[in-house]
């Protein structure tokens, strides 16, 4: 509209590198997850001492996330526990009851 043609192509990269039917593609403005400047700067770029110095960061996540699934595994073993605990409390008190209501 407005006088101007639309692009004939339009393509799409994400922020890292990537690897393609096989092949690595180094579009992304990073190359790995651990890079901590941009590919596209000048030549006298300094990146900010402020990547440098909370690089123990991943570290910390990385361990809430082990330890938020540690316990979800837990949480999920103590419930399947109980369940089966309370099934066979349920088929002893059952058992129990026929076999008074059969004595009598």
């Amino acid at each position: 509209s407005n006088g101007h043609r639309g692009p004939d192509h339009v393509f799409y990269f994400t922020l890292r590198d990537a690897t393609n039917f096989g092949n690595q593609e180094h579009f992304g403005l990073i190359s790995t997850c651990n890079d901590l400047a941009c590919k596209i700067k000048t030549p006298d770029y300094i990146e900010p001492e402020v990547l440098k110095k909370y690089g123990w960061l991943n570290v910390v996540f990385a361990g809430i996330g082990v330890i938020v699934i540690a316990s979800t595994l837990v949480c999920v073993l103590c419930k399947q526990i109980i369940h089966k605990q309370g099934l066979r409390r349920l088929a002893t008190e059952t058992d129990s009851d026929s076999y008074s209501d059969s004595s009598q």
